[in-house]
């Protein structure tokens, strides 16, 4: 099951996503070795950049990332609208911390930047940057869409591995604009979503036996909930040999000749992992 499943509460007063990912994660991560920290951080980023996506209406593509001065320089999420989604991240595995496992010890100062590109119209980009903060991935999410689209906002992310496979997901309710509300009932509303959105705990998140509909059904049957259908997501890498040929044909010749290794160049996609060899000329 990797799924996004939207539902609504209160008519409408309030949105929300339900997200699970079981093998999504572990054939994203397959062909990249990570610490755990790492891996947890790419499964939040994930989650998170798929709830975000999802809000949005758009041909093209979605992309997360997060830019920072710490360990971890650079991670990318990038989510396109059929539902395929990629990662990769760097970062200087000498310097990640030990224990204290906060959003700065692991990325330093820097920002979140979202971005969609919208395939049908070039020259339409949307592009929202804001600095990162907070102790958690979900706290920084939280106070993005508190300052920059005044919309409260309430995320939970799980993780676990099981088997060796990474398994992730994570809710999130937010309070939609409505001007035939009194801003008393609307907090109240949103005020007991969240509460009952703590209610959940993670060995329930990952019963087998509970569906995503249950789940959302067992917490908030008494607010109106209505559901929309669910939306399958998979990884995908959109790498082929004509984009790495491509990209070769924008080098100079001087930066060519520094790429070669006994007589080849070698490009490995940071996404899926596959190598890509090519002898002198072979990609013009």
């Amino acid at each position: 099951m990797n799924i996004i499943l939207p539902f609504i509460l209160n008519d409408g007063l309030l949105r929300g996503r339900f997200v699970k990912l079981d093998s999504l994660m572990s054939d994203a991560l397959c062909h990249q070795h990570h610490p755990k920290m790492i891996e947890q951080i790419l499964a939040e980023s994930v989650t998170v950049a798929l709830m975000l996506s999802s809000f949005l209406k758009y041909e093209g593509l979605f992309t997360m990332q997060i830019q920072g001065k710490g360990p971890v320089t650079l991670l990318v999420v990038d989510i396109t609208s059929e539902g395929k989604v990629r990662t990769s991240v760097r970062y200087d595995e000498k310097l990640l911390p030990q224990d204290n496992k906060k959003l700065q010890d692991i990325f330093g100062t820097g920002v979140l930047v979202f971005t969609v590109d919208q395939a049908t119209q070039q020259d339409e980009r949307y592009q929202g940057v804001v600095e990162l903060s907070g102790s958690s991935l979900a706290e920084a999410v939280e106070k993005y869409f508190q300052s920059s689209e005044q919309i409260l906002t309430h995320l939970l992310l799980f993780s676990r591995e099981k088997n060796g496979l990474c398994q992730t997901g994570g809710l999130v309710v937010q309070l939609m604009p409505d001007n035939t509300s009194s801003n008393e009932k609307r907090l109240d509303a949103f005020e007991t979503a969240c509460v009952l959105a703590d209610s959940l705990k993670k060995v329930e998140f990952f019963d087998e036996k509970l569906s995503a509909e249950k789940l959302l059904f067992r917490l908030y049957h008494a607010d109106h909930l209505l559901l929309f259908p669910a939306k399958q997501v998979s990884f995908a890498c959109r790498c082929s040999e004509e984009k790495v040929k491509k990209m070769l044909r924008g080098f100079s010749t001087q930066e060519l000749d520094a790429m070669y290794q006994n007589g080849e160049i070698q490009v490995d996609c940071q996404f899926c992992g596959k190598t890509y060899c090519f002898k002198k000329g072979e990609w013009e």
